[in-house]
Parts: structure tokens; C-alpha cells; sequence
């Protein structure tokens, strides 16, 4: 049994049912990131530099560092007209 405020309870808290989950191939979605950091301003190397931490971070299940967060919290930025 684990005590209230444990890391196990916290981490359970954030646990997306499965019925729930949404699965992309790896390919896609680094394709798809790097082309995002892309249009708001990285250079070519800072996009991909960008784009393979963030999937290794999706890769390594670390959720403060990947690219759901990473999409959620990057409400704010502007898109340069293509």
C-alpha cells in the first residue's frame, strides 16, 4: 500500500487509461516535430537537436519533457507565415 503523496500515487494520477491512448509511429512524429520547430524559427541543426530529445524523452515514457508537454506549453509561440 502506498502512502498518500507518494511518487507511485502521483505518477498513477497522470496514467492515461488505454481505451484512451493515442499511439503514432516514431517516423511520423519526429517528421512532424522537427517541421513545427521549423516554422516557428529553428535553424535546421536546433530543430532536429530539439525533435530527437524530445522523442527520446517520449521513448523513455519522461513525461515532463516530452512532446505532448512540450505542444501544450508552447501555446504562446507564433507561427512565421510560410
Amino acid at each position: 500500500m502506498h502512502q498518500r503523496g507518494s511518487l507511485s500515487t502521483m505518477l498513477e494520477h497522470f496514467h492515461v487509461p488505454e481505451e484512451d491512448e493515442v499511439r503514432i509511429m516514431p517516423d511520423a512524429l519526429r517528421k512532424t516535430v522537427n517541421e513545427l520547430f521549423l516554422k516557428i524559427g529553428f535553424s535546421d541543426q536546433d530543430a532536429w537537436q530539439a525533435t530527437d530529445v524530445l522523442l527520446l524523452s517520449d521513448t523513455r515514457v519522461v513525461d515532463t519533457h516530452d512532446v505532448s508537454n512540450m505542444m501544450h506549453n508552447s501555446s504562446g509561440w507564433s507561427l512565421k507565415a510560410s
